[in-house]
């Protein structure tokens, strides 16, 4: 299953990166995430993040491009979801498109069946809080 949502953005990706790549503030705008951590050992891709109404969990950085993309990936017992979220100029404009995709592999439970449109919806909600947070319009979400 695969799960999409793009935003158009009147910025350059160097704006909307600055936003995007700075994790440790994605509590402030995310009304998805409670909080989010990266591992400070040398090396380590170890993602700690915990979404709002959710137990937490662990991620593996994938792939992390400056004003590019941001790739991770979680485990579960029988499934895993890899997010990725892209941002790219805009042909033809001066805005930028910032693309999320959650890829989920393997059994869905019964208990998950049909959470895809609550999943949607907080990915949605995510895409109109960085445009905001970009704007910094608090009115706009």
């Amino acid at each position: 299953m695969k799960l999409h949502v793009e935003a158009s953005i009147n910025e350059t990706p160097t704006r909307v990166w600055e936003i995007l790549g700075d994790f440790a503030a994605w509590p402030k705008w995310n009304p998805t995430i409670e909080r989010l951590q990266f591992s400070t050992k040398k090396d380590s891709k170890k993602i700690n993040v915990k979404p709002k109404d959710q137990e937490p969990f662990k991620a593996t950085l994938v792939s992390y491009v400056v004003e590019r993309e941001i790739v991770f990936k979680r485990k579960g017992f029988l499934n895993s979801e890899t997010h990725s979220m892209r941002i790219e100029d805009s042909p033809g404009s001066a805005s930028t498109i910032f693309h999320y995709d959650i890829e989920i592999h393997g059994h869905r439970s019964k208990e998950r069946q049909g959470d895809e449109e609550e999943l949607q919806k907080k990915m949605d909600n995510m895409a109109r809080a960085l445009r905001a947070r970009i704007y910094n319009c608090v009115t706009c979400f």
